[in-house]
């Protein structure tokens, strides 16, 4: 999935396990400086993900941040970038 410095939005191409990454910081284009774990569609049909939060202070799916959401307009969603597969 290229990183076209916009939310990307190929779900369809991502399989559980996949890296995802994202630009967390202020300003929204191609540099990323978060990365998670792409769960898969959960019993909503919502894009997971995990990932490691300061909030949290490890692994979650949630915290004051955001809904670990790849889709939709929340604080996540609109900063995910791109995905690899290893």
């Amino acid at each position: 999935m290229p990183n076209r410095g916009t939310q990307a939005r190929e779900y369809e191409r991502l399989n559980a396990g996949d890296l995802v990454f994202f630009n967390g910081g202020p300003v929204l284009n191609d540099h990323i400086e978060h990365m998670g774990m792409y769960l898969g569609v959960d019993s909503d049909g919502r894009h997971r993900f995990i990932s490691s939060r300061t909030k949290a202070n490890g692994p979650t799916l949630g915290d004051t941040g955001g809904d670990s959401l790849l889709d939709g307009s929340g604080h996540y969603g609109v900063r995910f970038r791109t995905a690899r597969r290893i």
